[in-house]
């Protein structure tokens, strides 16, 4: 089976992991071949691997003190009517931050619905508007107003991401004319991906932490067939401003 490591660059954050596939790079396998015996044991990788995403957007793309958003409605609105506000609030937004000559907009947003009520959490890139500003941007109730923490200490955003997707685990009625759990604005950068076989890698010495950064977690396991990495790093870089070109905030 061939034998894989995967190196992931995401703001601050570093990952390499090594895994196996039933899949040899640049070579056709048939559809067959590469089906999970359970469909149940196959839509928890999938929605791990979204979740994973999600955290490397967040991080490649969104720094300490950006704002996440809670977006309520004050009167019951149906699916598409929500999509429909959701998507205005952002043309609204980017409107008023393009006129005021601020950097331009970057988002990621997920939809959820709590006992028939929907309500929006967003991402977005901004942290000097103050909440009656965004509260009359939004003009459909209620606004909640966190700033990101600095979490790359730790498992980077993956609660976070684990937040946004939750409504993937817990009820899918409904969900069918939308199935992306979690939505973002067209300019967010993609965060850096290399693959290489492994022994390749093993010769360039790609499976160290690099130089720069320091370790948060290495983990081994031999269940890569659940959709477990065999061998998995997590680190994060060493200075004072990451790599989003913003200066991070300093510690008071």
């Amino acid at each position: 089976m061939p034998r894989y490591v995967e190196r992931i660059w995401a703001g601050d954050l570093y990952v390499c992991r090594e895994y196996f596939s039933l899949k040899a790079r640049g070579k056709k396998v048939s559809r067959g071949a590469l089906e999970n015996p359970t469909s149940e044991l196959q839509k928890k990788i999938n929605l791990k691997r979204k979740r994973e995403k999600l955290k490397y957007m967040i991080h490649t793309n969104f720094r300490e003190g950006d704002m996440w958003l809670g977006l309520t409605y004050k009167d019951k609105v149906t699916e598409e009517t929500a999509q429909r506000e959701i998507r205005n609030f952002f043309r609204r937004l980017k409107r008023q931050r393009k006129k005021a000559g601020a950097e331009p907009v970057k988002y990621i947003y997920c939809t959820h619905r709590k006992q028939n009520k929907i309500h929006h959490h967003v991402i977005l890139n901004i942290q000097d508007m103050t909440p009656n500003e965004i509260k009359a941007v939004w003009g459909n109730g209620r606004v909640n107003i966190t700033p990101l923490e600095d979490q790359a200490g730790e498992e980077g955003y993956s609660r976070l991401a684990e937040y946004m997707t939750k409504e993937a685990d817990e009820d899918e009625e409904g969900l069918e004319a939308y199935k992306q759990i979690w939505i973002g604005s067209r300019n967010l950068e993609q965060p850096k991906v290399e693959v290489v076989e492994y022994e390749d890698a093993k010769r360039h010495g790609y499976i160290k932490i690099p130089k720069g950064y320091k370790e948060v977690r290495i983990s081994v396991s031999n269940y890569p067939q659940m959709g477990i990495y065999r061998h998995y790093v997590l680190a994060i870089k060493i200075h004072g401003n990451d790599t989003r070109g913003r200066p991070r905030k300093k510690a008071s």
